[in-house]
């Protein structure tokens, strides 16, 4: 089944407005309980005052950030199209069909980060997380990736300069 623009993008437009009804659903009982509920009424009353400047209330701020991270933008898509046409053209697994598809990612929604993580774990392409940093984000072991990827560690973190990611050093950060 072929997919046409307008069918990525109606389907991208759904997927946004679900990911932003979930997290006002989150959000809304500590949003009543700290005086903020009507602010979310106000920003979707007047889409185009910036939300930001509604309320300094740092959970406020939290929640517009959140909304934030689900907008799929024309960076993404132009992203996403790049990274495909080096993909049919068979470049997917070089330096440079890599990058662009590290850069679609950089640039996707939280939403659409969350079904490729679900994705990738799904299809055991993702080792269990050796720990989680403060925030709850995963910390994975470079063995343990490159067991995973079939390649040593040493060729990961050569692919890994190739594509110019930094290694994230997990002393820099508390791990659990």
């Amino acid at each position: 089944m072929t997919h046409n623009h307008k069918d990525t993008i109606m389907t991208f437009a759904e997927e946004t407005k679900q990911a932003i009804a979930r997290i006002v659903r989150q959000y809304m009982p500590d949003l009543e309980a700290a005086g903020l509920g009507d602010l979310v009424h106000v920003g979707a009353d007047n889409p185009e005052a910036d939300p930001l400047t509604l309320s300094p209330h740092p959970l406020w701020h939290e929640f517009v950030h959140r909304l934030n991270g689900q907008v799929v933008t024309p960076e993404f898509i132009e992203a996403g199209r790049c990274s495909n046409a080096l993909h049919a053209d068979g470049k997917g697994r070089t330096a440079e069909g890599m990058k662009a598809f590290a850069r679609m990612y950089d640039l996707a929604p939280e939403w659409f980060k969350d079904e490729m993580h679900g994705m990738a774990k799904s299809l055991s392409l993702i080792p269990e997380p050796a720990g989680y940093d403060d925030s709850g984000e995963p910390f994975y072991s470079l063995d343990a990736v490159a067991d995973k990827l079939g390649v040593s560690p040493g060729e990961l973190v050569d692919k890994a300069h190739e594509m110019g990611v930094k290694p994230v050093e997990a002393s820099a950060r508390v791990v659990h």
